[in-house]
């Protein structure tokens, strides 16, 4: 990306470092976008799902909190 500006490049990317990091995660077999939080604990950001019921479901909307689980495959 090329980008043309008089702001010096130092100020424009001065807080790239603290932009919150997000990942991606599945939860009761729904992948999601979620930013992780204290301890096990994440914010829901988005959902991945084709599924529109999964939308309407309060449970799974933005910005709720949801407990990481542990997965340990076998």
């Amino acid at each position: 990306m090329i980008m043309y500006s008089t702001i010096p490049q130092e100020i424009i990317y001065e807080n790239i470092d603290k932009v919150n990091r997000t990942q991606e995660m599945v939860v009761d077999g729904i992948t999601m976008e979620v930013q992780p939080m204290d301890g096990m604990q994440a914010k829901i950001v988005r959902l991945i799902s084709a599924d529109p019921q999964l939308f309407l479901n309060e449970k799974y909307a933005p910005g709720q909190v949801i407990t990481m689980q542990p997965f340990i495959s076998t």
